[in-house]
């Protein structure tokens, strides 16, 4: 859960901050701040529900098979959540403020290339062997530590602040709802 309020605190940052000198052309700060927070509450609404999911019936699995086949669930989930929001992200378009090119091409790139780390994990998770515990372990902490890897980078964008973006933020109530994650 901490991973998740890390993740959703970058992107509060990220619609509060600027990079370059471009000129500014695009859509208003506020719709920019409103369409990016409301897809990172989605997403993280995602993420949870699918890790509460996986931690209510892995207490039932009986077979190493079907923990893989629930950790590869769970893993899907994230690819598909992740690539959504990326999309979303995408068709926010891009601010109307100084920077607003690289503000937004960051932001899509990261949840993109979490994208491509997590379809590499659900890769790995399809591929987690059954024969015994201690491999399917094995496994399970590789694909662990390659979903941890993928949300890292969205985690480590971090442009400097743009004082339009910062106030827009500051009224969206979809912001706002992001800051009380944790």
């Amino acid at each position: 859960m901490r991973r998740i309020a890390l993740t959703l605190a970058f992107g509060l940052a990220m619609i509060a901050g600027g990079c370059g000198s471009s000129s500014p052309s695009g859509v208003s700060p506020a719709a920019y701040v409103k369409s990016v927070c409301d897809s990172l509450q989605t997403w993280g609404a995602g993420v949870k529900a699918a890790s509460d999911q996986l931690q209510s019936v892995s207490t039932g699995t009986t077979s190493l098979a079907q923990g893989k086949q629930l950790y590869g669930a769970f893993v899907g989930s994230l690819v598909t959540g992740t690539k959504q929001a990326a999309a979303q992200l995408r068709a926010a378009g891009v601010p109307a403020v100084s920077g607003g090119k690289q503000i937004s091409a960051t932001l899509v790139s990261a949840f993109e290339q979490a994208g491509t780390g997590l379809s590499n994990a659900a890769s790995q998770a399809a591929n987690i062997p059954t024969s015994n515990a201690a491999a399917f372990q094995a496994g399970e902490a590789g694909v662990t530590a390659a979903i941890k890897a993928s949300l890292t980078g969205v985690t480590r964008v971090s442009p400097r602040k743009n004082p339009q973006l910062h106030a827009a933020a500051a009224k969206e109530p979809a912001c706002q709802a992001l800051k009380s994650v944790g």
